[in-house]
């Protein structure tokens, strides 16, 4: 009989906190693990992301790890093309984010990816001051708009005008509007962040 060096359990071995059981249903599906993603999971390496979500993370809150991760690996992957980096996969297990870095192993794509990279980069690395300049004025217009969203208090009734002017919509969508909006902007502020980031 052989023995096996000790490891940290895969997500489907891990049991939940008592009391805790069903955690998943409150999470996006495509966030937590699976049986149809567990042979996928369990052949990558995992760590919490403790650094952002040391204290888990709510579940209206993993709004903001899909926003982060859709930010890094977008800049990583697609557009400036990092020679050995597709980004991080991401999970939330037990309430905790955790990341996997998917690398670039093939050395024929490696090098594909290192021409865009260069040119790209390159670009950036050119023009950083003006760039730069660019990327803060599009900061402060975001933090702006962000400042501008609002979900007043609705009356008991809605205006006359929306009867006598047939608008044929509640007073009430626009709070629905503006959180979309919201949601939107935080999505896209995560995407100027990434801008810079990881070329700086």
């Amino acid at each position: 009989m052989t023995e096996t060096a000790p490891r940290f359990p895969f997500f489907d071995e891990a049991a939940p906190p008592a009391g805790a059981e069903g955690w998943e249903s409150m999470y996006p599906y495509y966030l937590v693990p699976s049986e149809e993603t567990r042979e996928h999971e369990n052949a990558q390496f995992w760590f919490a992301d403790t650094m952002h979500w040391s204290r888990g993370c709510h579940p209206f809150d993993s709004i903001g790890a899909e926003a982060v991760y859709l930010g890094v690996g977008t800049f990583s992957t697609r557009i400036f093309a990092l020679p050995v980096s597709l980004g991080l996969d991401v999970r939330v297990v037990h309430g905790y984010v955790y990341i996997s870095p998917l690398n670039v192993t093939d050395p024929e794509e490696i090098q594909r990816r290192a021409a865009l990279f260069q040119e790209r980069a390159g670009y950036y690395y050119a023009n950083w001051d003006e760039l730069y300049g660019k990327w803060k004025t599009k900061m402060e217009w975001a933090i702006e708009s962000l400042r501008s969203v609002s979900f007043p208090p609705l009356p008991e009734f809605d205006p006359a005008e929306v009867v006598t002017e047939a608008r044929g919509r509640s007073t009430a969508l626009a709070i629905v509007e503006n959180y979309h909006r919201l949601v939107d902007e935080f999505f896209a502020i995560w995407q100027y962040h990434f801008e810079f980031l990881n070329l700086g």
